[in-house]
């Protein structure tokens, strides 16, 4: 009887984790003039010239071809060749984290402290925009969320896209 509203708490935890959105950031450069961007290039390394923080290589194409293919429906176009406006570069990773929940004390058949303790991993995807001149970087958007060890391949796809799409919705930035 202890236990009974146990797998209650469990399944709403998770319905909320999996509903939970991606908490989306960007920063950039005031003095920057973005309206002169038209072309790109995908940077591989950094400036370091040490690989990107991406290990894995699927998600890492899958998140290419999403910036790729967000960023040319905002009518910039890839450059395979040649000196482009701005350079673009992706970092991720994934850390292990830990929500603790203290409900209080409680008296009664659930007498004692009720605490919940929740293991999950977060990813983040950093996406940095590098002026093609100057070689500095002029705006960084970053998204973090829960990742769903459960995915199948193709959801993995669509949620990338889905968190570019959110994180690149703020380049380039408006002047309001």
């Amino acid at each position: 009887m202890k236990y009974k509203f146990f797998p209650i708490v469990i399944l709403s935890m998770i319905t909320l984790l999996s509903c939970s959105s991606v908490t989306i950031n960007y920063d950039y450069d005031e003095g920057q003039d973005f309206s002169t961007y038209r072309t790109f290039k995908w940077l591989a390394k950094n400036r370091n010239n040490s690989p990107s923080a991406m290990k894995d290589p699927l998600a890492k194409k899958k998140t290419k071809d999403a910036v790729i293919k967000t960023l040319e429906a905002k009518g910039y176009n890839l450059l395979e060749k040649g000196e482009p406006d701005f350079y673009v570069i992706v970092h991720a990773g994934v850390r292990n984290r830990i929500d603790i929940t203290n409900w209080g004390y409680h008296y009664g058949p659930w007498y004692g402290p009720n605490t919940s303790v929740y293991r999950y991993k977060e990813g983040t995807i950093f996406i940095d925009v590098i002026d093609g001149k100057k070689k500095e970087l002029v705006w960084r958007g970053t998204g973090t969320g829960a990742v769903d060890p459960y995915y199948t391949p193709e959801e993995r796809a669509e949620s990338i896209k889905e968190v570019v799409a959110e994180i690149l919705e703020y380049f380039p930035p408006s002047k309001e």
